[in-house]
């Protein structure tokens, strides 16, 4: 009996999904909806190596950053060559992917301090920024640490941001150095430019991963503010649903802002700032209704 509950509600959950889901249909402009359509076949890859869409990416033409990790740590013959010293690639790449975790991290702190600023802070939500500083704090003091061991050419810049950490409060602030800091000409006197190939695939993946994520809480949120809009009722009800949205719009931005670093930091290592597939996000694509 208890089964036949779960599937009886099953059922009528798919059919709340399927109502809103026309629902949204209905109340999106024909031209947006075609496009949105479009964007969820399969992507096309190209004679030339590119791939035509990047949303909803086929995970054997357009590999996510875990899965560009777990190929680049597989490869075990891979070993890089830096200041003379041998370095497994599977511990540059982890290193590399680490950080790209700490900036995502330094990205929502900020986040989070931008959408109080001006507003009288709570004691929880004091102690929310308060605890995200300090776990950043942490990982940055041991990725550091790693760092200058890894690739030894960049030890002067870790050392400089240590000093900058034990000074501030405010971690998020710590620019942490990656081989797309530097000039293409720095990377070669310095020996980084095999990290610098590692962390454009990985940057890649994370770029293929975030538009993903994107498109997802894009399609949420236009959908739960249609269903607020016509279908919540009461006061209680409606904070709570302007809550809902009021955080997903919060990911909507989150996964614009990791996008945007993960583009900048293509750019930097070489990619066309007139790229095809990752273009520049403007802020109609924020939004599909």
């Amino acid at each position: 009996m208890f089964l036949v509950e779960k599937l009886l509600i099953a059922i009528e959950g798919f059919k709340v999904y399927d109502t809103e889901y026309e629902e949204l249909c209905k109340n999106t402009k024909p031209e947006l909806l075609a496009e949105w359509q479009s964007l969820s076949t399969k992507p096309q890859c190209n004679k030339n190596g590119t791939v035509s869409s990047v949303y909803c990416p086929d995970t054997v033409l357009m590999p996510t950053q875990s899965d560009i990790l777990a190929q680049l740590t597989a490869q075990e013959q891979g070993e890089l060559i830096i200041n003379g010293k041998e370095v497994r690639s599977s511990n540059v790449t982890t290193l590399l992917a680490d950080g790209f975790g700490i900036v995502e991290s330094q990205l929502h702190i900020k986040q989070l301090a931008h959408e109080k600023r001006g507003h009288q802070l709570s004691s929880s939500e004091i102690a929310q920024l308060e605890r995200l500083r300090s776990s950043v704090w942490s990982q940055i003091e041991t990725w550091l640490s790693l760092a200058k061991n890894l690739l030894p050419s960049l030890a002067s810049e870790y050392d400089l941001l240590s000093d900058q950490l034990g000074e501030t409060g405010q971690p998020e602030e710590i620019s942490l150095k990656f081989p797309s800091s530097f000039m293409s000409e720095q990377l070669s006197l310095w020996d980084l430019m095999e990290p610098a190939r590692l962390e454009r695939r990985l940057h890649e993946g994370q770029a293929y991963d975030a538009l993903h994520r994107l498109r997802q809480a894009l399609v949420h949120i236009s959908g739960n503010a249609l269903a607020h809009s016509e279908h919540t009722k009461g006061q209680k009800n409606a904070t709570r649903a302007a809550h809902i949205i009021n955080r997903q719009a919060s990911d909507v931005h989150k996964h614009r802002d990791t996008y945007n670093h993960a583009r900048e930091a293509l750019c930097n290592l070489g990619m066309s700032k007139n790229d095809p597939i990752f273009r520049i996000l403007k802020e109609e694509d924020l939004t599909i209704a």
